[in-house]
């Protein structure tokens, strides 16, 4: 296990949100909101009129468009908006049902596979680890795990997937025995794999533990709502893939993150 304090967090470009051209347009409204951003936060739109600013709070119907066809329809909570002077107004939206959750993201991956190939640039930003004295840093571990897709934009798409469900996961970790407080997760793609590093105020041995348990779970649902065959691997265990029938053993991923600091 790589045990370190030098763990930024994620920073990602909006290139996926441009490139899929999606639009919420709620129920009886004129007009459709652009998505600018999709990740953990939710769906950050434009409010170009106030008079389709969502009501805070209040989930309501709403559909998802792409290229001004209508995908889905879901029920979404405006959790905040933002206003700027000069610039339209921003609105972050959720779905309110757990099975929305899953129908937006099964939703995506069907409308992408029809745009095809997502653009090169379609990568997390790699930044510097902050300062590991600082104290917010000073008692946090890592652990680091690497995830094997079918292709490479398979794994961007994964990748962003999982920086959605971030809340579920941290939530997951602290329901778990071994006590693990998941504080963040960073990632980065090349090829079609997505090399994850988990970051947790916890000891090394939960940390450890902690980070297998997240692997299992996250391959489990990208098979589950996504479709996807993830294979996962954690320093010091055999490569292993969420269909149990296709277990790969003895193999570590090319591209994983390199060790850093003290082994354990």
């Amino acid at each position: 296990m790589d045990i370190t304090q030098d763990a930024p967090a994620p920073l990602w470009t909006d290139d996926f949100a441009a490139w899929v051209r999606l639009a919420v347009k709620y129920a009886g409204h004129t007009s459709a909101m652009p998505l600018l951003r999709l990740d953990r936060h939710g769906l950050t739109v434009a409010v170009h009129d106030d008079a389709d600013a969502p009501v805070i709070g209040l989930p309501q119907r709403a559909a998802i468009i792409g290229d001004a066809t209508p995908l889905c329809e879901l029920r979404l909570v405006a959790r905040s908006i933002e206003r700027e002077e000069g610039r339209p107004a921003t609105a972050i939206l959720e779905p309110s049902r757990a099975d929305d959750h899953a129908s937006l993201w099964q939703t995506l991956r069907a409308y992408r596979a029809q745009l095809g190939a997502a653009p090169s640039g379609e990568q997390p930003a790699p930044l510097p680890g902050p300062d590991s004295s600082a104290p917010e840093w000073r008692y946090r571990a890592s652990c680091d795990a690497a995830f094997t897709l079918a292709n490479h934009d398979d794994a961007c798409f994964f990748s962003r997937w999982l920086d959605y469900h971030f809340a579920e996961l941290r939530a997951r970790a602290r329901m778990n025995d071994v006590g693990g407080d998941l504080r963040e997760i960073f990632m980065r793609v090349a090829d079609q794999e997505v090399d994850v590093r988990f970051v947790f105020h916890a000891g090394a041995r939960a940390v450890r533990t902690s980070s297998e348990l997240a692997c299992r779970w996250i391959a489990e649902q990208a098979e589950h709502q996504l479709g996807m065959t993830v294979e996962h691997w954690v320093p010091g265990t055999m490569p292993t893939r969420s269909t149990a029938a296709h277990l790969s053993l003895g193999r570590k991923p090319s591209s994983g993150l390199r060790p850093r600091g003290r082994q354990a």
